[in-house]
């Protein structure tokens, strides 16, 4: 067997320096590279536990829609409160399967079924809603569901809505 001269020694050390400042610079590359490619994660809960999933493999499953009969016609009790310009009310509507009310349909509404209405609004933060009557061509009418009262607004202007069909 061969003695260990203190020149090897001196050599492995230098080797196993080497070798660490080898693995420093390999684990700062793979950080770097794991914070480029970085993917959201989200917790998924069921009934059976949770888990995780990259949240850009999940898409929005859209809320299931529940409409209400109230008076003549079934209003959409799941609706935006977000606020639209008059033609992009007319078209949520309209991609829900139901349309804007007509203002004569809202003030009989709240007058034969103020009940009814008033716990189908509660949870929105709005006073007024579009109805689907024009007053212009830059006009249209809005009703407030608290009261039945009416006023005009323009079109563009940003306004609640509350989406209606007809009873099949």
């Amino acid at each position: 067997m061969k003695k260990i001269t203190g020149a090897f020694i001196e050599d492995f050390g230098q080797m196993v320096s080497t070798l660490n400042e080898l693995i420093d610079a390999f684990n700062k590359h793979q950080e770097e590279h794991d914070k480029e490619n970085e993917v959201p994660v989200m917790k998924v809960e069921d009934n059976g536990g949770s888990f995780f999933v990259a949240d850009d493999s999940i898409e929005e499953i859209p809320k299931e829609q529940t409409w209400i009969k109230i008076g003549d016609l079934e209003w959409l009790e799941n609706c935006t409160n977000e606020e639209m310009t008059w033609e992009e009310a007319k078209a949520y509507c309209e991609e829900q399967g139901g349309r804007l009310p007509e203002c004569w349909e809202m003030v009989k509404a709240v007058d034969e079924n103020y009940d009814e209405i008033q716990k189908l609004t509660e949870d929105s933060p709005a006073s007024y809603f579009w109805s689907a009557t024009e007053s212009s061509g830059s006009v249209a009418w809005r009703v407030v569901l608290t009261s039945g009262s009416t006023s005009v607004n323009f079109k563009t202007i940003a306004t609640h809505l509350r989406a209606v069909r007809d009873i099949k």
